[in-house]
């Protein structure tokens, strides 16, 4: 796969296995299923499930050849890796599942393309559509019911951040974060150009306690940042290099939660003093294959995270806990 590499591969006896990749600068892993057969003459057919555009860089058939306890595999295009044979995957290796309650089901909301999850200590929110409108829904975690949604008259529903007063929103222009109140007022902004002299397309936000963070990419040269921004003296705190596309975060304890865009194992725990990723999560019976991961918000140990289905058409949301 682009920018990444094989880590691991897991060989069952049932013609199926996994295989789990690497992006070497943010440790981040992915973790796909796999089918293989032998096919003569030191050829083997893996086919691993790939759902997004990376299926047309992995190769079908490899050619290998097994000395002692290592595996060579190399395809056609010329690329070859060298594997040595384990009796488990080394720690820090594996994609850790992680088991869902669900909190909420069926919800009647299209959540928008973009929206994040955040609480306010009582309520999830999220943005959505509901009978053409554009607003904003709440959902008790504690029992899962929704309360009435507000409508936006300003049409800003993608909600990504709450820092105990203002809703944190992306503007339209992508630049710039503006704070809303629940009467739908805009009272402050940050303009990554004007403020902070360091223009950002943001894609998501996260609130520490004291400060605004912002993920997206530099425009001066495309780069993926994380912005941790002083929302009232609207200056530049700490600029991070951090090359995956973040889509949703949260901060919870020391650490930056966030979901990762077209990634088979979404969910990442983030140490921001070494820009690294620490564990890379997945939610069995939710593939991002047939749900759409839109946002996450940390609540004490827990994760709540908002999902859509992608196959039913039905343009319905639900939250599912779990606890890493």
């Amino acid at each position: 796969l682009p920018g990444a590499e094989f880590l691991v591969l897991e060989f069952f006896e049932q013609g199926y296995g996994i295989a789990t990749f690497r992006e070497p600068e943010t440790n981040a892993l992915g973790c796909l299923d796999f089918i293989y057969s032998p096919l003569g003459d030191n050829t083997v057919f893996i086919d691993v499930e790939v759902f997004t555009e990376g299926v047309q860089y992995l190769a079908k058939s490899y050619v290998y050849d097994i000395r002692g306890d290592t595996l060579g595999l190399g395809d056609t295009s010329g690329r070859r890796q060298i594997f040595t044979k384990m009796a488990a995957p080394p720690e820090g290796s594996e994609c850790i599942r992680l088991e869902a309650t669900v909190v909420a089901e069926g919800v009647e909301a299209d959540p928008r393309f973009g929206t994040g999850l955040v609480s306010d200590g009582t309520d999830l929110w999220f943005g959505a559509n509901v009978f053409s409108e554009e607003v904003l829904v709440p959902v008790n975690p504690l029992d899962g019911m929704v309360g009435t949604p507000l409508v936006r008259s300003s049409g800003r529903v993608n909600v990504h951040a709450y820092d105990g007063a203002l809703f944190w929103l992306r503007h339209i222009s992508g630049i710039i974060a503006v704070g809303h109140d629940l009467a739908d007022v805009e009272v402050d902004s940050i303009d990554t150009e004007i403020d902070l002299g360091h223009e950002l397309e943001i894609r998501s936000m996260a609130w520490d306690g004291a400060h605004l963070w912002l993920a997206g990419e530099a425009a001066s040269d495309d780069n993926r940042e994380l912005l941790e921004v002083d929302p009232v003296l609207k200056t530049l705190v700490n600029r991070y290099d951090f090359d995956i596309d973040l889509e949703a975060m949260s901060w919870g304890g020391d650490s930056l939660w966030s979901i990762v865009d077209e990634s088979p194992s979404p969910i990442v725990e983030i140490d921001i003093d070494t820009q690294e990723v620490i564990e890379t999560y997945e939610i069995p019976g939710y593939s991002p294959i047939s749900h759409a991961y839109q946002g996450l918000a940390a609540v004490g140990d827990d994760l709540y995270v908002l999902l859509e289905e992608r196959l039913s058409g039905s343009r319905h949301a639900t939250i599912v806990q779990v606890t890493p």
